[in-house]
């Protein structure tokens, strides 16, 4: 196991407490918005193993994301680790996935890219550029980045899916506002958890059939998820073409 972050010493505590749970574990840093750094991160993971078998992009800005800041800038930055740093890792490890014919990368997305709630319009200053949305405009890039990547690496042996979660009760959602999260209508508020079990269940061998797959759990509400057919196609060995349904 490999848990790479930015923060260098947070990746390497992780590590160390998977490491106390049995697996063999390496800290690493990397930047998932630079090239050469997820190539690096890459070359470690076989360096240390001989071998990569699953991908989990996770990394985002989020924490301490800027719902205020709309310029280019900002905006090419949210993308470059958002959207651009799930590209980046999954080239990284392409290779070497290829080499095996075997692999799994699974995306995180969100729920988000496809509310498109922006809330209360000001249509009074005609000056006063749109909110913000480069969260929600990564996480729905990163949809259909699931939906090429599986084609293009199916052949290959390699499945690609993504997860798209609903407001999840991590750290960093806790510090954006409880009060806020309060207010959506949920059956229950989601757990790390749910997401980590949702994304184990894609990485193991009997996983094989599921690619090109998107999905979502939101506690309640509207949810989407791959048309029934098609995963029963698939399962047939049959050609279909991913979709995404409204539950």
């Amino acid at each position: 196991m490999v848990v790479a972050d930015i923060r260098d010493e947070q990746a390497r505590a992780v590590a160390a407490e998977c490491a106390a749970l049995g697996p063999v574990a390496l800290g690493a840093r990397v930047d998932v918005a630079e090239e050469a750094s997820t190539r690096a991160l890459a070359e470690a993971a076989i360096e240390r193993f001989g071998r990569i078998d699953v991908l989990v992009n996770n990394a985002a800005i989020y924490y301490d994301l800027d719902r205020t800041e709309n310029t280019l800038a900002y905006f090419n930055r949210v993308l470059s680790v958002n959207l651009t740093g799930a590209w980046l890792m999954s080239r990284a490890v392409e290779r070497f996935m290829k080499r095996q014919r075997k692999g799994k990368i699974i995306h995180q997305s969100s729920t988000a890219a496809y509310l498109g709630n922006v809330g209360m319009v000001d249509t009074d200053d005609p000056e006063k550029p749109m909110p913000p949305f480069h969260y929600s405009v990564a996480k729905i890039g990163v949809a259909g980045l699931t939906k090429y990547m599986a084609g293009a690496l199916g052949p290959w042996g390699i499945n690609v899916n993504a997860i798209a979660p609903g407001v999840t009760m991590t750290e960093a959602a806790r510090a954006r506002g409880p009060d806020r999260h309060r207010r959506l209508p949920r059956l229950r508020r989601l757990r790390p958890d749910d997401g980590s079990s949702a994304g184990g269940r894609r990485r193991h061998d009997h996983a094989g059939i599921a690619t090109r797959d998107l999905v979502s759990g939101r506690g309640g509400g509207r949810e989407f998820r791959p048309v029934k057919e098609g995963l029963r196609r698939a399962a047939a060995g049959k050609s279909w073409r991913g979709r995404l349904s409204g539950a």
